[in-house]
């Protein structure tokens, strides 16, 4: 049985090795997308916080900026937009080798990765307004 695996493996391992340079070199650049997407953003922070004027934001510009400059959530619409693209290359794979299994898993990967950006978002907004409405509360004491 082991030995069937292995010979079938060698016969079917040359589409299988050609079907698999296209998903790493896809994989390689998704990832090189996001390293040069998120590296400016390391300076930026760390001469924001050298500075100690004041600024005025709105509770708009706020969720703006954290939305812009905020890890957590870039990482979460960088994973979502990979999952579209593996759940574009499941459907091309279909065309080749029907496999209702590989979409549906393609489908709910896509799905989860869509509620996951969904809800860092919503956290992000959440944590946003709680120190907006924070800092407004601590300026009205102070007045």
């Amino acid at each position: 049985m082991v030995l069937r695996r292995v010979f079938d493996s060698r016969l079917v391992g040359g589409a299988a090795a050609r079907s698999r340079r296209p998903r790493i070199a896809l994989a390689l650049a998704v990832v090189g997308v996001a390293l040069i997407t998120l590296l400016p953003w390391a300076p930026r922070g760390a001469r924001c916080a050298a500075h100690d004027e004041p600024v005025q934001l709105t509770l708009d510009e706020a969720r703006s900026r954290a939305m812009d400059h905020n890890y957590d959530y870039a990482i979460a619409k960088l994973e979502f937009a990979a999952s579209e693209i593996q759940f574009k290359m499941a459907e091309a794979d279909a065309l080749l080798r029907p496999s209702v299994i590989a979409s549906k898993r393609a489908a709910g990967a896509r799905k989860d990765a869509a509620r996951a950006l969904v809800a860092k978002e919503q956290s992000l907004m959440l944590e946003v307004d709680k120190a907006y409405y924070n800092l407004v509360t601590a300026q009205e004491r102070m007045e």
